[in-house]
Order: C-alpha cells, then sequence, then structure tokens
C-alpha cells in the first residue's frame, strides 16, 4: 500500500530500512547455500567468471526485496500503525492489508521460482 497522509509516509520510510536488510540477507543466504552445493565459499562462488551469477543474484534479490515488503506489512498490522493505514486505504480507495499482502507472496512466490530456476541455471552452466 502507498499511504497518502505524512503520517503515513513517515511509518512507510521508517520502515524501508528493513525491506533492503531482509533483501541483501536473502540474496547473501541463497548465496551461501548455491555455494555449499557447489563446494565452495562465496568468495569463491562469487569470482565465478560467468553470466549466470546474474540469474542468481537479481532473481534472490529481488525474492528478498519482496520479503521485506510482506515482512513490513505484517510489523504494521500487528502495531498501532495498522489503524493509520486502513484509515488511509478507506479514504483513498486503497486495497487494504489483505489483499495487499497477497498479491505481494503471490509476487514472492513467482520470484522464488524464478530464484531457483536462476540457480539450477548458474549450477547447470558453470560447472
Amino acid at each position: 500500500m502507498q499511504p497518502s497522509s505524512s503520517t503515513g509516509r513517515k511509518a512507510r520510510m521508517a520502515l524501508l530500512p528493513l525491506s533492503w536488510f531482509v533483501a541483501f540477507a536473502t540474496a547473501a543466504v541463497i548465496l551461501l547455500v548455491v555455494a555449499m552445493i557447489c563446494g565452495v565459499t562465496i568468495r569463491q562462488l562469487l569470482q565465478t567468471d560467468s553470466p549466470w551469477m546474474l540469474a542468481l543474484i537479481l532473481p534472490s534479490l529481488a525474492f528478498g526485496k519482496v520479503l521485506g515488503l510482506i515482512l513490513i506489512n505484517l510489523s504494521a498490522y500487528i502495531t498501532p500503525l495498522r489503524r493509520v493505514f486502513e484509515k488511509e486505504s478507506r479514504d483513498t480507495g486503497r486495497k487494504d492489508f489483505a489483499t495487499a499482502t497477497f498479491g505481494l507472496v503471490r509476487l514472492a512466490l513467482i520470484l522464488f521460482l524464478l530464484t531457483v530456476v536462476g540457480a539450477v541455471a548458474f549450477l547447470s552452466f558453470t560447472q
């Protein structure tokens, strides 16, 4: 959801770094898993001279960002910020939390599948 009031905008901007932290942590964990499958360290994996590395990193970063946005929605849902965003969604006609989060979950599933395909492509074309 995109808040339209200054209170909602401030709250969203305060929570935004959390979503980027989740994005980078997710990408790091996916790189760690792929490195363990290859039997190398992450550093050696990143030194791979293959364009297929982008097929691994970009979808995992996008997947992590969507997970971070889901985490923001859930953290706002269980705190008093819920009232701010629900009021704004009623006033502006935007989607409520459940609909917005369900859309993010569907996008996360698609990006997860894309991440798995990218990891399989990386593993099969670099070895």
